[in-house]
């Protein structure tokens, strides 16, 4: 864990790593985002047939052991078309949106609603397009 007060300056070295989770390799993509609102940074991960899994962060109830308290569910499909997957709030109401690129170049928002679509981000409505032209960029910061 990053105690960069702790110690003195130096994250992730002043204590041993612990194990939060397994079986990860069949995922192509893995995104951090606070997509539940809670203050804690939840996984999302997309698999080679692009369905997106959302693996809350339970770091508290879960005794400090986050993404192994429950069954990850799924949030979205057919996310394999996107080249760039960038997560943000972008919408500022708190919870991760995500902006998605295609091949050709078009950026997509998909407004993360957690709260209004009963707790599936992603899914309750059209992806609203938002730019074009970003093929071209190998990189996208949020």
């Amino acid at each position: 864990s990053n105690n960069f007060v702790r110690d003195d300056g130096q994250p992730f070295t002043g204590s041993v790593p612990r194990e939060v989770g397994h079986g990860w390799s069949s995922s192509t993509r893995i995104i951090p985002a606070d997509v539940t609102g809670d203050g804690f940074t939840d996984l999302l991960a997309v698999d080679a047939a692009g369905k997106m899994l959302l693996y809350s962060n339970n770091f508290v109830r879960d005794d400090g052991q986050p993404f192994t308290g429950g069954v990850p569910r799924e949030v979205g499909h057919g996310w394999s078309s996107s080249t760039r997957i960038i997560p943000a709030d972008v919408t500022g109401d708190g919870f991760t949106d995500l902006l998605a690129v295609d091949a050709g170049g078009k950026m997509l928002l998909y407004s993360n609603n957690f709260v209004r679509d009963d707790g599936q981000p992603y899914t309750g409505g059209t992806p609203r397009e938002v730019g074009h032209g970003w093929a071209g960029s190998t990189r996208i910061l949020t």
